[in-house]
């Protein structure tokens, strides 16, 4: 995974979170949440710690499969096809 990936994810995940946990009424105003009661809410937890893991268990499973296997082919970029 790219840096550029990992900043990319990073932006969606705040996106989502900022979604979930809806904007804050204090007074009259209503008011998104800012970047900082987002990471205190997630209590340091980050989506790419979390999804590099599950890359890793993906690519281990993929590998123990048969040549002859779809996921296998396109990992190895070996795919042929006639539509």
């Amino acid at each position: 995974m790219t840096i550029k990936e990992m900043n990319t994810l990073r932006i969606l995940e705040k996106k989502i979170v900022r979604k979930i946990y809806e904007p804050i009424k204090e007074g009259e105003p209503w008011r998104i949440r800012t970047s900082m009661e987002i990471k205190d809410t997630l209590q340091g937890q980050d989506i790419v710690i979390f999804k590099k893991p599950l890359h890793l268990r993906w690519y281990g499973h993929v590998e123990s499969m048969q040549k002859q296997d779809m996921p296998k082919q396109i990992a190895a970029g070996k795919t042929e096809a006639v539509r």
